[in-house]
């Protein structure tokens, strides 16, 4: 169970370090455009899980 804990807490550590290199080397309109465009695929899949979830329950269990 530590190893877990350990586990992730380092994996969050390690994106924030990545996420403030990053804003302190580009400006704001560069770091959106070079870092969170790399890391948008992620997100979509998750955001399109729920979208369909949501439509599936409108249009099905009426």
């Amino acid at each position: 169970m530590n190893a877990v804990i350990i586990s992730i807490l380092s994996i969050i550590f390690i994106v924030i370090v990545i996420v403030a290199i990053g804003l302190i080397r580009f400006t704001l309109n560069d770091f959106i455009e070079k870092t969170v465009k790399k890391f948008l695929w992620l997100w979509l899949p998750f955001h399109a899980f729920g979208r369909l979830t949501k439509e599936f329950r409108k249009k099905y269990m009426k």
